[in-house]
């Protein structure tokens, strides 16, 4: 029996780190990938998104954790920065954030574009 290769399990998900701001980093659209929970000092979470353009990586904030906590992983999100916003009724700035989700969107192929199979799935005809 020949040896399997072993491969090391990671921690975390190789990532560029994404900071929100007005002007370069306003909007961040791709598939959600995960949410790790309880990190650093802070017991922080970071969130995971993957486009065309890479996986990134940003830290919650109170009102990120709280949109972002029913999406699931492989679905499409848009998250926009919305700014700095100061609360009606006083009290400290906040980050404020929209977010916008959905499934993702299944392509639809031609038929002669599905590959042929090399070998029967069942060859010895064995009922299920």
């Amino acid at each position: 029996m020949a040896e399997e290769k072993w491969e090391k399990v990671v921690d975390s998900i190789e990532s560029d780190e994404w900071t929100f701001d007005e002007d370069k980093h306003k909007e961040l659209v791709g598939t959600f990938l995960a949410k790790k929970e309880d990190v650093g000092p802070n017991n922080s979470n970071i969130y995971y998104v993957e486009n065309k353009e890479g996986t990134f990586s940003f830290w919650g904030k109170t009102m990120l954790d709280v949109l972002l906590k029913g999406i699931e992983a492989g679905e499409d999100v848009k998250i926009v920065y919305t700014g700095m916003k100061t609360p009606k009724k006083g009290g400290k700035d906040y980050f404020s954030y929209e977010v916008f989700h959905r499934k993702p969107a299944f392509t639809k192929i031609k038929e002669e574009e599905i590959p042929e199979l090399e070998e029967e799935i069942n060859p010895k005809k064995i009922p299920f």
